[in-house]
């Protein structure tokens, strides 16, 4: 996940250090969840932060 709000912090042209403190001190400033980051994310950009899980999801679409 800290990957998909690192993304979202480089489109506020904002370089995010990924510790905890870092990104609850960014979501705060810009008034934003963690659900408003995922609805703003890319399919790939998601894909890359959860590559294991969307991997799971596509062997199972496949069997």
């Amino acid at each position: 996940m800290k990957c998909a709000i690192c993304s979202t912090a480089y489109k506020y042209y904002e370089k995010l250090d990924p510790s905890k403190a870092e990104i609850r001190r960014f979501l705060k400033e810009k008034v934003l969840r963690i659900e408003d980051l995922i609805k703003q994310a890319t399919k790939e950009q998601l894909k890359r932060c959860f590559l294991g899980f969307t991997e799971a999801i596509e062997q199972l679409e496949q069997s």
